[in-house]
């Protein structure tokens, strides 16, 4: 524990990693935006599931960069683990380095300014820092756990971000939430069922989800596809702001190997609305 408050506590530290998401986003994936051919673009699981060398080219100089800040820690990014192609089945103990290098890939590809980069700490299986930043905005979210998040802007100042009281009504409230990772026939019910939420925004990024949660845009985010590289970060982030977070529908707590439905709420109460709604047929 003391390590991690010391790490953590090392505003070097939290630079180095800002600045490298920074570099990577100006010298790397900014240059491709736009400007893709169709030889830098391949797909992973499915027709969708695009990797750019955008992508491929960000998580390496991501993964070389993080190795010599923690020298000892594991490094588990995207696009390594695609093409390892084994599930990994224990979570590696100490410290652990997540890797998302361009979050919301087919938004990129199709040119939508969706997209981000993720990064997460984690040691002994509890994630301890995270940071998403947005490339065109030049902007980056860093939450530290216990911390709150601090928003640093284009400028390089950070300011701790606050939060106004919770919406009560989850019909009300505006949120992000997605399907594609739950089973048929659970799969089409909830997406028919989302689709007749008002407030149900799409963003495509687990990031800027995360982000609008931060910002106090969003007040719930569901996630069904879930990967450490994306979920740890965001998890941390919604915490940081304040959310109720558990796997659903069951209730369990997260963890960086979790799978299923992750719904991330303003409140406790909230959580069981939304989860209700989707899955168990509440109007």
């Amino acid at each position: 524990m003391s390590a991690r408050k010391e790490i953590l506590s090392d505003t070097h530290f939290c630079s180095a990693v800002r600045t490298a998401l920074h570099t990577v986003s100006v010298q790397i994936i900014l240059p491709y935006f736009g400007k893709l051919s169709a030889a830098m673009i391949e797909t992973k699981s499915a027709p969708t599931d695009f990797v750019t060398l955008a992508d491929i080219e960000s998580e390496h100089y991501l993964t070389r960069q993080l190795s010599t800040l923690l020298p000892d820690a594991v490094i588990i990014g995207e696009e390594a683990s695609a093409s390892n192609s084994k599930e990994l089945l224990s979570w590696p103990k100490g410290w652990v380095w997540t890797i998302d290098p361009l979050d919301g890939t087919r938004n990129f590809v199709n040119n939508n300014n969706n997209f981000c980069s993720m990064i997460s700490l984690i040691c002994d299986g509890i994630t301890q820092a995270a940071w998403i930043y947005r490339p065109l905005e030049k902007d980056c979210f860093q939450a530290i756990k216990g911390r709150g998040i601090e928003h640093f802007t284009s400028d390089g100042e950070g300011k701790i971000l606050s939060y106004k009281p919770a919406e009560s009504d989850f019909l009300n409230a505006q949120g992000t939430a997605n399907a594609m990772g739950l089973e048929e026939p659970l799969r089409m019910r909830a997406r028919q069922k989302l689709k007749t939420h008002s407030g149900r925004m799409h963003i495509g990024s687990a990031g800027l989800d995360a982000v609008a949660a931060a910002l106090g845009k969003s007040q719930f985010v569901m996630h069904s596809k879930l990967t450490p590289w994306d979920s740890c970060p965001a998890v941390l982030m919604c915490e940081e702001a304040g959310f109720y977070v558990r796997l659903a529908p069951d209730g369990k707590r997260f963890s960086p190997l979790s799978k299923g439905a992750l719904m991330m709420t303003k409140t406790e109460k909230m959580w069981q609305k939304c989860c209700d709604f989707i899955f168990n047929d509440a109007p």
